[in-house]
Formats: structure tokens, C-alpha cells, sequence
């Protein structure tokens, strides 16, 4: 950047609009062969693109009419590249610096979730005896959602033809189907489209193992068989899923590091 009484060099509109236009092709060129993270940069940028523009052209602004805030002239054309380049890096440094943030506040947020969720299903468990006892499952209708349908030993499945369902036949079909609510409503903030089908179909499936077993099972064994599954199920969503974020935290980071 070039002292107040070097700058010889006056651009015009256009000039700084191309060279606005280079520094942000150097600065993003830098991000290439970010992976996923380095595509979200690139989202945020250009969301923010048109503000940051705006902001550095207005600092020029404030430095041509004499401001201190404002930026320092420029000697050449090539001068004006070199500091709108150092603004605009300024800039993304601080919108990377967001975005590592909100990742740290992801994955805080991911474990301290995971934590109250398997504390919830403790004590869902603890309770369940008592709970079954109170015949609260005597109010619920049959399971029939994400391709899991639950019925009596004697009555006709809905789904028994269409392979993509699993139907679970059971003497215990109302208990077993207010577990599965139960479980649906406890894991509500982890379960979603893309999840919910694999987490019940699991489900579905160890009620079917132990069912079609030879062991004499009873009502709380089959619910407590499926919770512990349930239990599994949701540790290893949860663990994948904070990987997932720690890993996304570790990559801003690194470019935290080449914006430096």
C-alpha cells in the first residue's frame, strides 16, 4: 500500500471495477480443492460478495475524499489490485472466522444433544416396567409409518405384499407400536427423512430376530430388546453425525490458516 504522497494514479469506475473483479479471482482462487467446506466458503461468498464489494469500494471513496478510515491512494493500476486483494482477504478472513465459529457451536451443540438423548432413553428404560404396567399403550393404534407396520398375530398387513415395508406380527402389537411412538417422540430432533426409515427398519428388524426365535419372550423383553437396539442405533447416528462436524470444524480451521 502506497503512502498519501505517491499516489499519482486516479481510477476511473471501470478500473476499479476490474480490479475488484482480479482481486476476487485470486482470493477465491486460493480455496480451490477445498472439498466440501471449500464449496461452502464459495456458497457464503458469494452471498456476501456484493456487500464486501460495496464496502471496499466505499472505503476507496472515503480515502480519496481525505477520510482515515478510508484506504490510501493508489500509484498505479497495479496498486489498486494489490489493495483491494489485502482488503478483500481481510474481509473473507472474517467471514471464514464465522463460519469456524458456527461449526464449534455445532458440534458443542451435537454433543452436549447426543448427551441428553441417551440420558432420556435411560430413563425411558428405568421407567419402562412401570410404564407397561400402567397399560399406557392401550390408546395407540397399530405402527404404521416409515415402512415399518405392526400388527396383531391374527390381522391382515396392510403392506405384506410390498417388499420395501417390514411387518412386524406380534401378540404384543400395542405395546411394541407405543414404543416405537415413544422412541419416535424422543429422538425427534435426530431422526429425520433421510434417517428415520433405516433407524426404524433396524427396529423392525430386531423385533422380528427375537420373534422369530426360539425364546420365550414376553412383552418387556421384546420392548426392552428394541430399545436397546434403539439405543445403538441413535449412538451411532449421533457419533457419525459428530465426526461429521468435527471434521467440517478441522477443515475451516485449515483455511482459517491460508487466509492468514
Amino acid at each position: 500500500m502506497t503512502s498519501s504522497c505517491e499516489c499519482q494514479y486516479t481510477p476511473t469506475a471501470q478500473a476499479l471495477a476490474k480490479a475488484c473483479q482480479e482481486a476476487w479471482r485470486q482470493v477465491t482462487g486460493r480455496l480451490v480443492g477445498g472439498g466440501r467446506e471449500g464449496l461452502e466458503l464459495h456458497a457464503r461468498i458469494d452471498a456476501e460478495r456484493a456487500r464486501i464489494t460495496a464496502r471496499v469500494l466505499a472505503r476507496w471513496s472515503a480515502g480519496a475524499a481525505g477520510s482515515p478510515e478510508g484506504l490510501a491512494g493508489f500509484s498505479s493500476e497495479q496498486t489498486v489490485i494489490e489493495v483491494f486483494l489485502e482488503e478483500i482477504r481481510r474481509e473473507l478472513q472474517q467471514c471464514v472466522l464465522a463460519i469456524r465459529h458456527e461449526a464449534e457451536a455445532d458440534l458443542r451443540h451435537a454433543r452436549q444433544e447426543m448427551a441428553r438423548l441417551l440420558q432420556r432413553l435411560d430413563d425411558f428404560g428405568a421407567a419402562l416396567d412401570g410404564l407397561l404396567d400402567r397399560g399406557y399403550y392401550l390408546t395407540v393404534r397399530p405402527w404404521q409409518a416409515a415402512n415399518v407396520e405392526i400388527v396383531a398375530d391374527t390381522a391382515v398387513a396392510r403392506h405384506a405384499k410390498d417388499a420395501t415395508w417390514t411387518v412386524v406380527r406380534t401378540p404384543y402389537c400395542l405395546p411394541l407400536s407405543w414404543l416405537f411412538y415413544k422412541l419416535d417422540s424422543l429422538a425427534a430432533n435426530v431422526l429425520g427423512e433421510q434417517n428415520k426409515y433405516w433407524f426404524f427398519g433396524t427396529l423392525a428388524e430386531a423385533a422380528n430376530t427375537l420373534i422369530n426365535s426360539p425364546v420365550q419372550y414376553d412383552v418387556l423383553m421384546l420392548c426392552r430388546h428394541v430399545l436397546a437396539r434403539s439405543s445403538f442405533n441413535l449412538v451411532e447416528m449421533e457419533t457419525y453425525r459428530i465426526d461429521a462436524l468435527q471434521r467440517r470444524l478441522e477443515a475451516y480451521t485449515r483455511l482459517c490458516a491460508t487466509m492468514t
